[in-house]
C-alpha cells in the first residue's frame, strides 16, 4: 500500500478511514457547485436569463457527455416574476407560446420533472441552429412552475 515500512495496521487503518472522511466531505461541500454550474451552462445555452432571485425549489440534472448533453431544470415562483423572467431571456422574449395540457417528453428524465401535471400551460420552443442547441420551456401558471430541457448534439 502507499503508507511507510514499519506503520501498524490499525495506525494504516485510522488514516485510510480519515483519508476516506476528508474525501467525502470534500465531495458532500462542492455539490450546491456543481448544481450552480449545470443552472448556469443551461441558461447560457438556452439563452435564457438567469432566474428571478424569487425562484424556490430549484432543481438540476444532466445527463450525456462532452458531444451530447441535456440539461433538465425546474423551479417555482410567483407568475409576475416568471413574466418578466420569460422578457429577460432572449430565446422566450421574441417566441410565441402554444398551449399545452399534459405534456409527453418521450426518453428518460429525472423524477422530478413532472410534465404530465401541466394542466393549463405554455410551451415555448427554443432553438439555436447554429450551435445544435434544441430544448423546450414548459410554463404552468396555475402551479407557478417552470420546467426546462434544454440539449446539445
Amino acid at each position: 500500500m502507499f503508507f511507510p515500512v514499519g506503520v501498524s495496521s490499525p495506525k494504516k487503518l485510522f488514516l485510510f478511514l480519515g483519508f476516506l472522511a476528508i474525501l467525502g466531505a470534500s465531495i458532500i461541500s462542492y455539490r450546491p457547485i456543481l448544481k450552480d454550474k449545470r443552472l448556469a451552462s443551461a441558461l447560457a445555452m438556452g439563452h435564457l436569463a438567469s432566474l428571478p432571485a424569487s425562484a424556490r425549489t430549484v432543481q438540476v440534472d444532466t445527463e450525456g457527455n462532452l458531444f451530447a448533453r441535456s440539461f433538465w431544470v425546474t423551479f417555482t415562483a410567483p407568475v409576475a416574476d416568471i413574466q418578466q423572467w420569460v422578457k429577460q431571456s432572449p430565446t422566450l422574449a421574441n417566441n410565441q407560446p402554444t398551449a399545452c395540457a399534459h405534456p409527453v417528453l418521450f426518453g428518460e428524465q429525472p423524477s422530478w420533472f413532472n410534465l404530465a401535471d401541466i394542466r393549463n400551460g405554455l410551451m415555448y420552443q427554443v432553438s439555436q441552429d447554429k450551435e445544435a442547441i434544441y430544448g423546450t420551456v414548459w410554463i404552468d401558471p396555475g402551479r407557478q412552475i417552470v420546467y426546462i430541457k434544454i440539449s446539445y448534439s
